[in-house]
């Protein structure tokens, strides 16, 4: 019997909190790794107005639905006027139906795949996923291409500290942190971090 070929995909998720269902996701972006240019990315409409100031300040940094209110304080996050739920505000005036962008993503996962099994790597893999299964879950009926083929996902800081024996910052983090935090750009350079690691691993993608 042929084994089936894995398709690593990497993903990032932009929030309004720690957790889904209480707090919206805002945005995610996701891409093949080894073929960036083979991507997702959706600015959705809030299913909740529950905000945790910071995340929305985060997340706001790299939400396209935002650049033409640039000069507008309420939606600069190094602004003392800053209004997280503007930002919501904003989403639910131009975002994507969360349950029109999950469904989507789950039929870009399948048609990207392919014959392959789907194996999201994120960092951390705990918080991204968690936000990304509950909209499966709870938006798509239950329907997740990735748990279909036993829920694979591979952690970032856990190969990190794996190959290097050493809990540091990744190179994502390093590079990232108090940057622009745009889902897709995250997610891309995700990708870019794992496929170095796979190259030291002599397992090019």
């Amino acid at each position: 019997m042929q084994d089936i070929l894995p398709l690593y995909i990497a993903l990032d998720v932009e929030s309004a909190g720690a957790t889904p269902g209480k707090y919206a996701m805002l945005a995610f972006g996701a891409c093949v790794v080894g073929n960036h240019a083979a991507s997702f990315y959706a600015e959705l409409k809030p299913i909740s107005l529950e905000v945790y100031p910071d995340s929305v300040a985060k997340a706001a940094q790299g939400l396209h639905c935002l650049e033409p209110l640039h000069h507008d304080e309420r939606y600069d996050s190094g602004s003392a006027r800053f209004d997280p739920l503007a930002v919501l505000n904003r989403l639910e005036a131009v975002g994507t139906s969360p349950v029109k962008a999950i469904s989507e993503f789950n039929e870009w996962i399948k048609r990207v795949a392919a014959n392959r099994v789907p194996i999201f790597v994120a960092s951390p893999v705990s918080y991204h996923c968690m936000f990304i299964y509950w909209y499966f879950d709870n938006l798509n009926n239950g329907r997740n291409p990735i748990l279909h083929f036993n829920g694979y996902t591979l952690d970032i800081p856990s190969l990190s500290y794996g190959l290097h024996r050493n809990l540091v910052l990744s190179q994502r983090e390093r590079v990232f942190y108090g940057i622009r935090h745009n889902a897709l750009d995250d997610a891309i350079a995700v990708a870019y971090e794992f496929e170095s690691y796979l190259n030291m691993c002599g397992h090019p993608e």
